[in-house]
């Protein structure tokens, strides 16, 4: 289960802003959307599909830690 919004009414704006395409709760998991539901938010809300992936994305894909040195890997030596 994803948790999509804390009420109906706010499931309900999210949908209508989405304009109810099959799928668009996907854009909030792991999996994300689908090739046809990315092709019809393309065609009919592209504002809202760019806008989607820039907030979402990040937390769905975090970036991956920082390496616990703090010094850059260096390249290996010619021998």
């Amino acid at each position: 289960w994803h948790w999509l919004a804390d009420s109906f009414a706010s499931y309900y704006r999210l949908m209508i802003v989405h304009l109810g395409i099959l799928g668009w709760q996907y854009i909030f998991t792991p999996q994300g959307l689908d090739a046809l539901t990315m092709q019809w938010m393309r065609l009919y809300c592209p504002q809202r599909l760019m806008l989607d992936l820039q907030n979402v994305r990040p937390a769905v894909h975090p970036p991956p830690p920082p390496s616990s040195s703090s010094q850059p890997p260096q390249p290996p030596q010619a021998r």
